[in-house]
């Protein structure tokens, strides 16, 4: 987390929990990281700019989280950034299907 110019920023956020997985390694984890950045000071509306370096599930995890049987975003009221080439890649207008996850259009 970084603090800049009155902005909140996180880059990356993590595998996320309770995610189902292809890696055991990643699925369905149960950390402390909310919590850990309460204890930090930020609440998840606190944070105004979330930097994805690349879009793999150790990365972006956290950007959502269940809330009432649908995943929301967990930082409600940041902008998402991420490069351009990844966008592209997992937009699933371009019809890119997930050899992983078996997702797609």
């Amino acid at each position: 987390m970084l603090r800049s110019e009155g902005k909140t920023i996180l880059i990356d956020t993590g595998a996320g929990n309770g995610k189902d997985r292809p890696l055991p390694t990643f699925a369905h984890l149960h950390t402390s990281f909310l919590a850990d950045l309460a204890a930090a000071g930020v609440a998840p509306e606190d944070v105004d700019v979330v930097i994805n370096t690349h879009l793999h599930l150790d990365h972006t995890g956290w950007n959502t989280r269940p809330e009432d049987g649908q995943w929301v975003p967990t930082f409600p009221n940041a902008i998402y950034l991420m490069p351009k080439t990844d966008f592209d890649y997992w937009n699933p207008a371009s019809g890119h299907v997930s050899a992983v996850l078996g997702q797609g259009k």
